[in-house]
C-alpha cells in the first residue's frame, strides 16, 4: 500500500513537472516566433555561441531577439533574401518595452535605415530596402558606459541627432526599459523611461525595424501607430499541470491493472521527476558543448524524462511479456514485420533501388531468424520473442524517422539493434531454460553495440560527432553552416 501511495505521489509531482517543461518549451518557442507581418533579417554571424547570448530570464508575452537579427515590419518570401519583401506602410508612432542585460544593445527605428541584401559576389540593388531614404530611431547601449542616443541614418552612414533635453541613459540591467517614438510636426518625440525629449530629424519611407546586438534582449508591449502587435503566448501553465498529472496517473493505473511489480514501477517512473530540474536550466550551452545542433534544446526538459520512462517501462514490460509461455496471435507479429519493412522505405537510399528491397527483407526477416536461432536453446516461447521484436522494432523505426535519418541503412541498423536488445531481455528473463545463455547474451550485446554505431553514422548526430566536425545546414539556434566548425580528417 505504501508503494502505491509513493507511485501516486511521483506521478502527480512528475506530471506537474512534465506540464511545466511543456510550458517552458512553448514559452521559448513562442518567444522566437515572429508576430504577423514581421520578418527577420538574414544571418550575419556564421557561428552563434550560446555563452554570448547571456542568461536573461524569459517571461510570458515577450519576444526574444539576439545576434544582430533585427525584425522588420514587412512580409518577406524568404528570410535570407530581403529583395522579396512586401513592406508595410511607414509608421508615425512606435512604442515598446525592452529588457536588456549587461553588454546589450538595441536599435529601435521608427523608419528602418537603408540596407541592401548581399549574396556571395553580388549585391541586390533591387531590394526595396536599398532605396534612397532616411532611417530615424533610437539606439540604447548598455555596453560599458550606458547611453541612449537618437540617430538619423542616411545611405552614407549614421549621424547622431541633437535632442532637448538629452536622452537619459538606460536604467539598471535586466530591468524593463520603456521607449516611445512619435514623429510629429517634423520632430521626433522620444519618451524614454518617463522622460520626454524632442529631437530634430527626418522620417524615411521604410517601415519600423528593431535590431538587437549580440546579447539576447526581450521585447513586450509593442505597438505601431497605436495598434498593439500580438506576441504569441503559451498555453496557461495550470492547464498543462493538470493534463500532465492526469496523464501520469493514467499510466500508473494502467500498469497496476497489469499487476506489474510495484518496485519496478517506482524505479521506472522516477526519471519523470527530472522534468522540474531540467526546466530550470538553459540547455543551449549544454547542447552546443555536445555539438548537437540537431537536438531541440527547447524541448529537452520534456523529451528527456518522457523518453527515459518510456525506455525503462518498455524494457520492464518486454521482459514480463517474453517470460510468458502461452502462445500469442502470430499474425499480429508478422503483420508488424511487414509494416516495419514499409516504414523504412520512407528514408532515402544511398544509391540503387535494390537497397530498398534488401532493407525490406532484412527488416522483415531479422526477427524471424533470431527467433529460429533461439529454438536451439530449447525454450517454448519463441513466438513471444518474435512478437516482442516486431513491436520494439516498430517503436524504434518510427521514432528514428523523427530525427531525419540521412539514409535507409541507419534505420535498418537501429532496427537490428532493437531486436538484439529484445533478445538480450528475453535471455535474462528465461535464464534457467536457456542452454547457451552466456553465448546468447554476448552475441546480443555485440550486435546491439555495433547496430547503434551503424545507426549513428546514418544521422546528423553521427556527422557532428565525427572527426570532421559539425557539418550541418544553417541553424537558427547556433548559426552553424557547412563552412563552420569544419576540421581536417
Amino acid at each position: 500500500m505504501n508503494k502505491i501511495w509513493l507511485l501516486f505521489a511521483i506521478a502527480i509531482v512528475g506530471g506537474v513537472g512534465i506540464g511545466q517543461a511543456f510550458w517552458q518549451g512553448q514559452l521559448r518557442s513562442k518567444a522566437d516566433s515572429l508576430p504577423t507581418d514581421w520578418s527577420r533579417e538574414p544571418h550575419t554571424i556564421k557561428v552563434k555561441l550560446a555563452s554570448l547570448q547571456g542568461d536573461l530570464p524569459l517571461h510570458d508575452g515577450q519576444l526574444s531577439l539576439d545576434f544582430y537579427r533585427g525584425i522588420l515590419h514587412a512580409t518577406c518570401s524568404s528570410p535570407e533574401e530581403l529583395g522579396g519583401c512586401q513592406l508595410q506602410k511607414p509608421a508615425q508612432q512606435l512604442s515598446v518595452q525592452a529588457t536588456l542585460p549587461i553588454d546589450a544593445q538595441l536599435e529601435v527605428w521608427l523608419s528602418a535605415p537603408p540596407k541592401c541584401a548581399f549574396q556571395p559576389g553580388q549585391k541586390q540593388a533591387n531590394s526595396p530596402l536599398c532605396q534612397q531614404t532616411h532611417g530615424l530611431g533610437v539606439v540604447i547601449d548598455n555596453i560599458g558606459e550606458p547611453s541612449t542616443v537618437a540617430m538619423q541614418y542616411h545611405t552614407d552612414g549614421p549621424k547622431e541627432l541633437t535632442c532637448s533635453p538629452s536622452l537619459p541613459p538606460p536604467s539598471e540591467a535586466n530591468e524593463p526599459q520603456s521607449l516611445s517614438l512619435q514623429y510629429k510636426n517634423r520632430k521626433l518625440l522620444v519618451e524614454f523611461n518617463g522622460q520626454q525629449s524632442v529631437c530634430n530629424g527626418q522620417l524615411g519611407t521604410l517601415p519600423p525595424m528593431i535590431r538587437p546586438g549580440i546579447r539576447e534582449v526581450h521585447l513586450s508591449d509593442l505597438t505601431v501607430d497605436n495598434k498593439t502587435v500580438a506576441i504569441q503566448s503559451p498555453t496557461p501553465k495550470w492547464i498543462l499541470w493538470i493534463i500532465g498529472a492526469i496523464a501520469m496517473l493514467g499510466i500508473i493505473f494502467a500498469e497496476l491493472k497489469t499487476k506489474a511489480n510495484r518496485t519496478l514501477m517506482v524505479l521506472t517512473t522516477l526519471p519523470v521527476l527530472s522534468a522540474w530540474w531540467l526546466s530550470t536550466l538553459d540547455l543551449r550551452i549544454w547542447v552546443e558543448a555536445l555539438r548537437a545542433s540537431w537536438m531541440p534544446w527547447r524541448w529537452v526538459p520534456l523529451l528527456f524524462p518522457l523518453l527515459s520512462i518510456g525506455f525503462l517501462k518498455a524494457i520492464h514490460h518486454c521482459g514480463r511479456y517474453t517470460r510468458g509461455t502461452t502462445r500469442p496471435q502470430l499474425p499480429v507479429g508478422y503483420a508488424l514485420l511487414i509494416v516495419n519493412g514499409l516504414i523504412v522505405q520512407l528514408t532515402p537510399v544511398l544509391g540503387a533501388f535494390w537497397e530498398r528491397i534488401l532493407a525490406f527483407l532484412i527488416v522483415a526477416g531479422a526477427p524471424v531468424v533470431l527467433s529460429k536461432l533461439a529454438s536451439f536453446n530449447r525454450t517454448n516461447n519463441q513466438e513471444r520473442l518474435l512478437t516482442a521484436q516486431a513491436v520494439m522494432g516498430t517503436i524504434a523505426t518510427g521514432g528514428f524517422l523523427a530525427v531525419d535519418p540521412l539514409h535507409i541503412w541507419g534505420v535498418v541498423w537501429l532496427y537490428i539493434g532493437s531486436c538484439s536488445v529484445v533478445v538480450l531481455i528475453w535471455a535474462n528473463m528465461n535464464a534457467r531454460l536457456i542452454r547457451f545463455y552466456n553465448l546468447t547474451c554476448l552475441i546480443s550485446c555485440i550486435l546491439a553495440i555495433v547496430s547503434v554505431e551503424g545507426a549513428l553514422r546514418g544521422t546528423k548526430a553521427g556527422l557532428q560527432w565525427s572527426n570532421r566536425g559539425a557539418l550541418t545546414e544553417t541553424n537558427d539556434a547556433f548559426g552553424c553552416t557547412t563552412q563552420t566548425k569544419q576540421r581536417s580528417v
